[in-house]
Protein backbone atom coordinates (compact mmCIF):
# COMPACT_ATOMS: atom_id res chain seq x y z
CA UNK A 1 0.00 0.00 0.00
CA UNK A 2 1.42 3.37 -0.93
CA UNK A 3 0.72 6.79 0.50
CA UNK A 4 0.46 10.10 -1.29
CA UNK A 5 3.78 11.27 0.15
CA UNK A 6 5.74 8.20 -0.83
CA UNK A 7 8.33 8.81 -3.53
CA UNK A 8 10.21 5.54 -3.42
CA UNK A 9 9.09 2.80 -5.72
CA UNK A 10 10.72 0.02 -3.66
CA UNK A 11 9.81 -1.41 -0.29
CA UNK A 12 13.24 -1.28 1.35
CA UNK A 13 13.52 -1.50 5.12
CA UNK A 14 14.67 2.10 5.39
CA UNK A 15 11.62 3.37 3.53
CA UNK A 16 9.25 1.29 5.64
CA UNK A 17 10.80 2.50 8.92
CA UNK A 18 10.91 6.12 7.75
CA UNK A 19 7.29 6.20 6.65
CA UNK A 20 6.08 4.26 9.69
CA UNK A 21 7.71 6.76 12.04
CA UNK A 22 6.79 9.76 9.93
CA UNK A 23 3.18 8.64 9.77
CA UNK A 24 2.96 9.04 13.54
CA UNK A 25 4.73 12.40 13.48
CA UNK A 26 7.96 10.97 14.91
CA UNK A 27 11.10 12.48 13.43
CA UNK A 28 14.77 11.82 14.01
CA UNK A 29 14.82 14.90 16.25
CA UNK A 30 12.16 13.35 18.49
CA UNK A 31 14.11 10.10 18.71
CA UNK A 32 17.34 11.91 19.61
CA UNK A 33 15.58 13.98 22.27
CA UNK A 34 13.99 10.84 23.76
CA UNK A 35 17.35 9.05 23.93
CA UNK A 36 19.01 12.09 25.52
CA UNK A 37 16.19 12.34 28.07
CA UNK A 38 16.71 8.71 29.09
CA UNK A 39 20.47 9.25 29.41
CA UNK A 40 19.89 12.38 31.48
CA UNK A 41 17.50 10.50 33.78
CA UNK A 42 20.07 7.74 34.34
CA UNK A 43 22.80 10.32 35.02
CA UNK A 44 20.58 12.10 37.53
CA UNK A 45 19.83 8.83 39.33
CA UNK A 46 23.52 7.91 39.54
CA UNK A 47 24.64 11.36 40.69
CA UNK A 48 21.80 11.58 43.18
CA UNK A 49 22.75 8.22 44.66
CA UNK A 50 26.41 9.28 44.91
CA UNK A 51 25.61 12.62 46.54
CA UNK A 52 23.15 10.97 48.91
CA UNK A 53 25.77 8.36 49.79
CA UNK A 54 28.56 10.82 50.53
CA UNK A 55 26.61 13.60 52.21
CA UNK A 56 23.59 12.14 53.97
CA UNK A 57 24.90 8.70 54.89
CA UNK A 58 28.28 10.14 55.90
CA UNK A 59 26.63 12.62 58.26
CA UNK A 60 24.29 9.95 59.62
CA UNK A 61 27.20 7.56 60.17
CA UNK A 62 29.15 10.23 62.03
CA UNK A 63 26.13 11.03 64.19
CA UNK A 64 25.58 7.33 64.87
CA UNK A 65 29.22 6.90 65.87
CA UNK A 66 29.01 9.90 68.19
CA UNK A 67 25.80 8.59 69.76
CA UNK A 68 27.34 5.16 70.25
CA UNK A 69 30.44 6.68 71.85
CA UNK A 70 28.33 8.84 74.14
CA UNK A 71 26.21 5.86 75.16
CA UNK A 72 29.31 3.79 75.86
CA UNK A 73 30.81 6.59 77.95
CA UNK A 74 27.62 6.95 79.98
CA UNK A 75 27.22 3.20 80.56
CA UNK A 76 28.60 2.05 83.92
CA UNK A 77 27.83 -1.66 83.49
CA UNK A 78 31.15 -2.41 81.81
CA UNK A 79 33.23 -0.96 84.65
CA UNK A 80 31.55 -2.73 87.59
CA UNK A 81 32.66 -6.30 86.98
CA UNK A 82 36.05 -7.73 87.84
CA UNK A 83 36.90 -9.58 84.64
CA UNK A 84 37.86 -7.80 81.43
CA UNK A 85 36.36 -10.28 78.97
CA UNK A 86 32.84 -10.56 80.31
CA UNK A 87 30.30 -7.73 80.38
CA UNK A 88 27.19 -9.69 81.30
CA UNK A 89 28.18 -10.59 84.90
CA UNK A 90 27.19 -14.25 84.66
CA UNK A 91 30.63 -15.63 85.49
CA UNK A 92 31.73 -16.90 82.09
CA UNK A 93 34.13 -15.21 79.71
CA UNK A 94 31.64 -15.10 76.88
CA UNK A 95 30.34 -11.66 75.98
CA UNK A 96 27.86 -12.80 73.32
CA UNK A 97 24.99 -11.88 75.59
CA UNK A 98 26.37 -8.42 76.31
CA UNK A 99 23.58 -5.86 76.23
CA UNK A 100 25.74 -3.24 74.51
CA UNK A 101 26.57 -5.54 71.61
CA UNK A 102 22.91 -6.50 71.15
CA UNK A 103 21.80 -2.88 71.15
CA UNK A 104 24.39 -1.93 68.56
CA UNK A 105 23.47 -4.85 66.30
CA UNK A 106 19.80 -3.85 66.38
CA UNK A 107 20.74 -0.23 65.71
CA UNK A 108 23.01 -1.16 62.81
CA UNK A 109 20.36 -3.37 61.23
CA UNK A 110 17.67 -0.69 61.43
CA UNK A 111 20.14 1.92 60.15
CA UNK A 112 20.98 -0.20 57.09
CA UNK A 113 17.30 -0.75 56.30
CA UNK A 114 16.48 2.95 56.60
CA UNK A 115 19.49 3.87 54.47
CA UNK A 116 18.51 1.53 51.64
CA UNK A 117 14.96 2.84 51.80
CA UNK A 118 16.25 6.42 51.69
CA UNK A 119 18.35 5.71 48.61
CA UNK A 120 15.37 4.12 46.86
CA UNK A 121 13.16 7.10 47.67
CA UNK A 122 15.78 9.61 46.49
CA UNK A 123 16.16 7.77 43.18
CA UNK A 124 12.39 7.73 42.68
CA UNK A 125 12.26 11.44 43.53
CA UNK A 126 14.97 12.22 40.98
CA UNK A 127 12.87 10.71 38.19
CA UNK A 128 9.70 12.38 39.43
CA UNK A 129 7.85 9.23 40.49
CA UNK A 130 7.62 10.29 44.15
CA UNK A 131 7.20 13.88 45.33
Amino acid sequence: MTTANETSSGDSNEDVVFWALNGYGVTVFHLVVAILAVLLAVAIMVLNALVFDTMVIGVAAAAAAAATAAAAAADDDDDDDDDDDDDDDDGDDNDKDDDDDDDFAVFADSYNKSTNFGIAISILQSVGVVC
